[in-house]
């Protein structure tokens, strides 16, 4: 099979149900937004969420980041956390050189982080390759396998390691992740359906893994046509904030998002069957968790997109894991 070649008929009955971590919850703000969001879809399910040790641990400062580990402490959640090194790199810190010195100390301190707050969910490994190439890469793999456990961490495969090197990820480690962004700016650049480049990629992993599989996460990814078939086990995105950062708003339909983006007064009078339960969610974290925040209109929009992608979750885990996951 060729690298991102024509698909064929195959899927795989996976038993594990699907995850959707809603990226971004690295803030009270936001972890209380998609804490309520999640359980207004369905009190019986656990939240899935992200956060960055970048963000939740080195930008927000002390306060916030002990507001956050309390939260984090007392209510319940799968988590996944990245290094947030992408964003140091080449967004907030792009205009500075960054040495495999800079980034082994880094990696310290992200691995001395998780153990401090006893983190017990997946960890993403460092994402140097851009800046440094892929024998960094390699390096900070080996430094996260001898002081991370393998089984909680989740490695990524990107472009520059081809797909032998997809390959040998999918041999070697129990959970491995593809980034979407990055192989649609492929498709885009090779004219190709960003659909069919990313089935074939799961068909690799599938047949490299052999009887025992590993876990596929989709990095940045809640794209409905990409996300309707069994052959990953979780995604995440930073989409249900939308409405925070850009007030844009969208209502899931059961199988896609329709866009509101241009009439809040129709995305109010969609949103009252789930307004009044996130805003006492709210008020419960704020009076029992001591969450000092004031929740805005646009907070509790985010909630409710939070809502209905958790509702997707469940939609798609219903049609192809019979929805009995928690």
């Amino acid at each position: 099979m060729s690298w991102f070649g024509g698909q064929r008929e195959w899927c795989i009955r996976c038993r594990r149900r699907m995850r959707l971590h809603l990226a971004g919850a690295d803030s009270v703000r936001n972890m209380v937004a998609a804490l309520s969001g999640s359980l207004a879809a369905d009190a019986t399910k656990t939240p899935n969420l992200l956060t960055s040790y970048w963000y939740s641990k080195l930008k927000q400062g002390q306060k916030g980041n002990k507001e956050w580990c309390h939260l984090y402490d007392t209510l319940e959640a799968n988590w996944i956390i990245d290094s947030g090194l992408f964003t140091m790199m080449l967004c907030v810190g792009s205009n500075k050189i960054y040495t495999m010195a800079d980034l082994m100390d880094y990696a310290e301190k992200y691995i001395r982080y998780l153990k401090q707050i006893r983190f017990r969910h997946a960890a993403v490994e460092m994402d140097v390759h851009k800046v440094l190439g892929l024998k960094a890469l390699a390096e900070l793999r080996k430094y996260f396998e001898d002081n991370w456990p393998v089984e909680q961490t989740i490695y990524t495969w990107h472009i520059e390691e081809g797909i032998d090197g997809l390959h040998e990820l999918a041999k070697r480690y129990p959970y491995i992740a593809i980034s979407i962004p990055e192989i649609r700016k492929i498709a885009k650049e090779r004219k190709r359906p960003l659909l069919m480049m990313v089935t074939n990629l799961l068909m690799h992993i599938k047949e490299a893994g052999g009887d025992d599989p590993p876990k596929v996460h989709m990095l940045g990814c809640t794209q409905p046509d990409l996300m309707f078939n069994n052959m990953y086990y979780s995604c995440d995105s930073k989409s249900w904030t939308a409405p925070q950062r850009w007030k844009r708003v969208q209502i899931f339909s059961g199988e896609t998002f329709k866009a509101f983006d241009k009439d809040w007064g129709v995305f109010k009078k969609s949103v009252k069957t789930h307004e009044h339960f996130i805003k006492s969610y709210c008020e419960i974290a704020k009076h029992q968790h001591g969450v000092e925040h004031t929740f805005n209109d646009h907070d509790v929009a985010a909630a409710t997109l939070a809502c209905w992608y958790k509702r997707m979750e469940l939609t798609i885990n219903k049609k192809y894991f019979g929805g009995t996951h928690k």
